[in-house]
């Protein structure tokens, strides 16, 4: 992930050339572009079990380096919620919230009565 973000904002070391950096900028494109797509189509897959016609307001929590250092993955989860939403986008958030697996391990422990 570290490599991403350095292509991504042109910091690659002077071992490539040119034009070496500008194929690996686009290959971190995609690559984050794919990973975007995937996770929006789960956090959707998810969202229509729960709340169908999106009529309630949604958190969605995120864990881990590459989304907490990579703010272009963040636009593109976004980008991507709103081709699928349109203005109901709005309606759901995106956060950061380090160790939120071992919190949500936690929670799912306790007894929901």
């Amino acid at each position: 992930s570290s490599d991403l973000t350095l292509a991504l904002e042109n910091s690659l070391p002077d071992k490539y050339s040119d034009d070496e950096k500008e194929i690996i900028r686009e290959i971190a494109h995609i690559i984050l572009k794919r990973v975007a797509k995937l996770v929006v189509c789960e956090t959707h897959a998810i969202l229509r079990a729960i709340d169908e016609e999106l009529e309630n307001e949604h958190c969605i929590v995120f864990d881990g380096s590459v989304y907490e250092k990579n703010k272009v993955l963040q636009e593109y989860i976004k980008m991507y919620l709103e081709k699928i939403y349109g203005d109901n986008a709005k309606k759901i958030e995106t956060f950061l919230i380090k160790d939120a697996s071992s919190i949500g391990a936690v929670i799912s422990i306790f007894p929901l009565n």
